[in-house]
C-alpha cells in the first residue's frame, strides 16, 4: 500500500503540472521536468533521514500532510507557483522546507537550478510546491488508504535508498540522506556553497609528503585573506547597522522615533529551528522608575534598548521621518509553520510589558516580517498574524489595546540579504518602536 505513496506524489507532480508551472515561470517544460525529477526524491529522502534520526518529527510530517490533504490543496498545484493559490499552504510549505534542511537549503536550492538549468527562485517556488505534493500524498495514504504513522515510517524506511539512488548524483546529496561524507567533486566557490556544505577532492593529496609547492602559497593566501577581512570588518559592520536602523517602512501611522545607530549585534543560525539566535552582549539589569528589575538581559537586547530611549528626556518622538527607531527583538520566535509563540518569546514579551508599564504615557508599534520564499500575498497574511500575536501577549500582560498597534509587512523591508539561510533568518521577524512617550 505505501507505494502508493511515490506514485500519487509523481503523477501529482508531472504531466499538465510541469507543463503549467513552465508557462507561468517563463522557463522550458524540459528544465522544469529535469528539476522536478531531482526534487521530489530530495524531499522524500530528506524527510526519511530527519525521522531516522529524529523520530518524533514524524508526527509532525503526518500532521502536516494530513492537512494539506484534506484542505483539497492537490486539484491545481500549478496555482502554487504564482498568487492564484490564496491560501497559507504555500507559506507553511516554505517554513516545512526549512525546517527540514536547515542552513542547507541554500545549496541545495543553488544545485538544483545549475543542474536544470532554472533560476534560483524559480527553484524555491518548485521546491515549495513539490513539497505540498509529496505531504499531499502522505496525507492521502493516512487519510483515504488506512495509513498510519507506522505505516509512513516504513514506507521512508524502506525507501530511503531509493530515493538516494533517484537523486542525479551530479548533485552530491549523499550525505544529506544518508548521514555520511560522500566524495563530490568541487563545485564552483562562491560564498553560498561555501556556507552550506563542504566540497573535497576525490584524491585529497598528503600535504605531509612534500607538495610544498601547493601548500606554501595556500598558507600565504589564507593568511592575506584573513588579513583583508580583519582590515574591513568594522566597515562592513557599520554597514550593515546603518541598513537597519534607518531601514524604509513606510507604515500608517504619523509617529517614529530617532535614535543613534545601536552597538552592531551578531549571532549564529540555529539550523535545527531555522532561528537567528543573537549575541546581545553582556548581562545587566534594568532598574526601571517604579521599582521594578528585570535582571539577566543584554546590554544590546531589544529591552535595554527600549528602556534608554524611554528613560531618556532628550531623546524624542520624530513625528516626521516614518522610517527610524525601529528596533528588532532578539528573542522572539514563532513556532515552525505557525503564530504560536515559543516559552523564550513569550518571555521577552513580558519584560516588553513590564518596562511599557513603568513608563505609563508610551504607546508602540509592533511590526511583523518574513524573508521572501513563497507567496508575498501569504507572506503578508503570516506577518501580520504573528505581529497582532505579539500584540494580543501585550495586551494579555495588562497593557491596554490603544498602546500597542500591530502591522505585517511580509517580505518587505528586509535588512538582512535574502541570499543565504543566515540573512532569511534574520528577516523573519518583530521589530517595534516607539509611537508616544
Amino acid at each position: 500500500m505505501d507505494s502508493n505513496i511515490l506514485n500519487y506524489a509523481k503523477d501529482l507532480l508531472s504531466g499538465n503540472f510541469t507543463d503549467a508551472v513552465a508557462g507561468k515561470l517563463g522557463e522550458s517544460p524540459e528544465s522544469v521536468k529535469k528539476a522536478v525529477s531531482a526534487i521530489i526524491p530530495t524531499i522524500f529522502g530528506g524527510i526519511a533521514h530527519k525521522v531516522a534520526n529524529e523520530p518524533s518529527f514524524l508526527s509532525t510530517v503526518v500532521s502536516e500532510a494530513k492537512n494539506i490533504f484534506t484542505n483539497h490543496s492537490l486539484s491545481d498545484l500549478s496555482g502554487f507557483i504564482t498568487a492564484d493559490k490564496k491560501n497559507a499552504e504555500s507559506t507553511q510549505s516554505g517554513s516545512f522546507v526549512y525546517d527540514l534542511f536547515g542552513g542547507k537549503l541554500h545549496g541545495i536550492l543553488e544545485k538544483i537550478a545549475g543542474f536544470a538549468g532554472l533560476k534560483n527562485e524559480h527553484v524555491r517556488k518548485l521546491f515549495d510546491t513539490a513539497e505540498i505534493g509529496v505531504l499531499g500524498s502522505i496525507g492521502k495514504h493516512v487519510t483515504e488508504e488506512g495509513g498510519s504513522e507506522a505505516s509512513v515510517s516504513s514506507f521512508l524506511s524502506d525507501h530511503k535508498a531509493a530515493f538516494l539512488s533517484a537523486i542525479p548524483a551530479s548533485l552530491g546529496f549523499g550525505s544529506l540522506l544518508s548521514g555520511v561524507h560522500d566524495v563530490q567533486q568541487p563545485a564552483p566557490h562562491t560564498a553560498a556553497a561555501h556556507s552550506d556544505a563542504h566540497y573535497h577532492d576525490s584524491h585529497p593529496k598528503d600535504l605531509s609528503k612534500g607538495d610544498n609547492r601547493f601548500f606554501i602559497p595556500l598558507i600565504l593566501t589564507i593568511i592575506i585573506l584573513g588579513l583583508i577581512i580583519w582590515l574591513f570588518r568594522g566597515c562592513w559592520g557599520n554597514e550593515k547597522v546603518h541598513d537597519h536602523v534607518i531601514g524604509s517602512h513606510q507604515d500608517t501611522t504619523t509617529a517614529t522615533i530617532s535614535t543613534p545607530a545601536a552597538d552592531a549585534t551578531v549571532g549564529t543560525l540555529d539550523t535545527v529551528t531555522g532561528n537567528y539566535i543573537y549575541n546581545t552582549g553582556d548581562l545587566t539589569t534594568i532598574a526601571l522608575p517604579n521599582g521594578t528589575k528585570i535582571e539577566s538581559v543584554g546590554v544590546n537586547s531589544t529591552e535595554n534598548k527600549l528602556f534608554k530611549f524611554l528613560n531618556d528626556a532628550n531623546a524624542q518622538v520624530d513625528t516626521v521621518d516614518k522610517t527610524k527607531g525601529w528596533i528588532s527583538f532578539d528573542r522572539l520566535y514563532f513556532k515552525t509553520s505557525s503564530s504560536e509563540l515559543t516559552d523564550e518569546s513569550k518571555k521577552q514579551l513580558n519584560n516588553i510589558s513590564l518596562i511599557l508599564k513603568a513608563f505609563p504615557n508610551a504607546a508602540i508599534k509592533l511590526g511583523g516580517y518574513t524573508d521572501n520564499s513563497g507567496n508575498a500575498e501569504s507572506n503578508l497574511k503570516l506577518s501580520t498574524e504573528r505581529a497582532k500575536i505579539a500584540q494580543s501577549a501585550l495586551i494579555a500582560d495588562g497593557i491596554t489595546a490603544d498602546r500597542v498597534a500591530a502591522e505585517g509587512y511580509g517580505q518587505e523591508h528586509p535588512i538582512a540579504t535574502n541570499e543565504t539561510a543566515e540573512g532569511k533568518a534574520q528577516n523573519r521577524r518583530i521589530d517595534l518602536r516607539v509611537t508616544k512617550k
